[in-house]
């Protein structure tokens, strides 16, 4: 699977009349490496992945859709978040933890619009994470 932040800009009562339009209103981004844990004890601060979006949006709000695969051993979690234009919206948009079980590799995902301004912005995708995790980038 391929880790990737998905960013639709909603375009609320416009329909999508040209195809030069589109392109400028929908994007993807990628993880470019995997990413480890640099936290062994509790969750340190976030972290941005890698994953950045410049995008020109045409309307008031934005749909962010970020999947990640990940890898945990016991004891170990994982949380992520979008920010738009270096700020990150209140609260944790996706979170898993696991106690003492074997580990397991599970794909958290998380799905979102957000109110902002027409015009151009940078999305990017943050984590923080404890013990001994791996996002997969496929």
């Amino acid at each position: 699977m391929t880790t990737r932040l998905l960013l639709l800009a909603v375009l609320v009562g416009l329909p999508f009349a040209q195809a030069n339009a589109a392109h400028e209103a929908v994007g993807q981004a990628d993880l470019p490496l995997s990413l480890t844990c640099p936290y062994p004890g509790g969750a340190g601060p976030f972290v941005d992945t890698g994953i950045e979006l410049p995008l020109k949006t045409k309307a008031g709000a934005v749909l962010i859709t970020a999947s990640m695969e990940i890898v945990l051993s016991p004891n170990a979690g994982f949380l992520m978040r979008p920010t738009i234009d270096d700020a990150a919206p209140a609260g944790v948009q996706a979170l898993h933890f696991i106690g003492e079980a074997q580990g397991e590799t599970t794909t958290l995902s998380f799905s979102r619009a957000y109110d902002i301004e027409a015009g151009p912005h940078t999305f990017r995708l943050q984590f923080s994470c404890q013990g001994n995790v791996n996002a997969r980038a496929g």
